[in-house]
């Protein structure tokens, strides 16, 4: 059905990944972020999309960069949906477009096309 997102799934996290909320400083998160990234535990992907997210650009960056380092096209379809949110900088969105058209998934050619109409100024 044209608009429908596939639902992002992933492993339940591993009991040994920190609350992303207690962790308070930006080379802290980042090293997590490059923690997630090189080991890949159990919820890793929940873990790195959250810290995309994130209100600190350098964190939110350096997530999108390792999603789109991994090449895991489970991670798509919430992509999509960041992508269609409108308070992203430009820098994220780049990246976030760049994790869609680098995707092995099959992609929602419609919702993507929507979104890229609104973005071409």
């Amino acid at each position: 059905m044209p608009g429908v997102i596939d639902e992002f799934v992933d492993d339940p996290p591993d009991p040994s990944l920190p609350d992303l909320a207690r962790i308070t400083s930006i080379p802290d998160l980042l090293a997590h972020i490059q923690d997630l990234a090189g080991n890949r535990p159990s919820g890793y992907a929940t873990q790195l999309l959250a810290l995309a997210r994130s209100g600190i650009e350098e964190v939110a960056l350096t997530a999108l960069q390792a999603l789109l380092n991994l090449k895991d096209s489970r991670f798509t379809s919430e992509i999509l949906k960041m992508l269609g949110e409108e308070q992203y900088s430009s820098q994220r969105r780049f990246l976030m477009l760049k994790i869609i058209l680098e995707s092995s998934r099959p992609l929602n050619v419609p919702l993507l096309e929507q979104i890229l109409m609104r973005e071409k100024d």
